[in-house]
């Protein structure tokens, strides 16, 4: 008698019952395929016919739109006419009136002109002015042996580089370091060579605001240091 391999048999069965849900998805899957074919067919009849009804209902608003617009159209021809009409006789004396407005231009360019001309003596007189005071500036400086230095990043420090100052090495540079910090007041930030007194002289400077004040007695001091 043959013997029956289980093994095999539970595969056999396995298989054929593989096969027999595949061709269940797959008659399903048709079967929603159909079903959901069928839904979109009828939402999109639902929607051509929605949008039918609102062309329709369109066109309708637009004829009668047209139908309000020509009525007003015609009434708006006869104000156009009548307000023609009022612009014509209004303009009737516009030609006297640009002549005014022309010979009263032409006396304000020439009275422009004018002041032109005295703005420009006045701007000469002033670069004279200003050209005196730089030359007596720079021969202050270099008597008295003072410039001043700008810092270019965000310190906001000014630096004051005294020279004339020991009689024996008078290029020698003193220097002294201000900036105003945001609370208004004076800061000595550097002070080359050091002053014993230079914290007094900034209190000072911060209670009477005199900086030209501060600066000649920054000098003293260096001059006293120097002797």
């Amino acid at each position: 008698m043959a013997s029956i391999d289980l093994d095999d048999l539970a595969e056999e069965l396995s298989s054929a019952l593989g096969q027999v849900n595949c061709w269940a998805y797959a008659k399903v899957a048709s079967a929603d395929e159909l079903r959901d074919k069928h839904l979109r067919k009828l939402q999109e009849d639902v929607a051509r016919k929605s949008t039918l009804q609102q062309q329709h209902a369109e066109l309708v608003a637009q004829a009668e739109a047209l139908q309000i617009r020509l009525a007003q159209e015609t009434r708006r021809e006869e104000e156009l006419r009548t307000a023609l009409e009022r612009i014509k006789a209004a303009a009737a004396p516009l030609p006297q009136r640009l002549d005014e407005l022309r010979d009263a231009a032409e006396r304000e360019a020439r009275e422009l002109q004018r002041r032109e001309a005295a703005l420009a003596d006045e701007e000469a007189l002033r670069e004279g002015k200003l050209r005196s005071l730089r030359e007596a500036v720079k021969l202050h400086q270099q008597r008295l042996g003072l410039r001043f230095q700008h810092h270019d990043d965000s310190s906001g420090e000014l630096l004051l580089v005294f020279t004339q100052i020991a009689a024996q090495d008078p290029a020698r540079e003193y220097v002294l370091g201000v900036r105003v910090p945001d609370s208004n007041s004076f800061e000595v930030t550097q002070c080359r060579p050091a002053l014993d007194n230079i914290n007094d002289l900034q209190a000072k400077l911060n209670v009477d605001r005199n900086f030209g004040a501060f600066v000649k007695a920054v000098r003293r001091e260096f001059k006293a240091l120097a002797a």
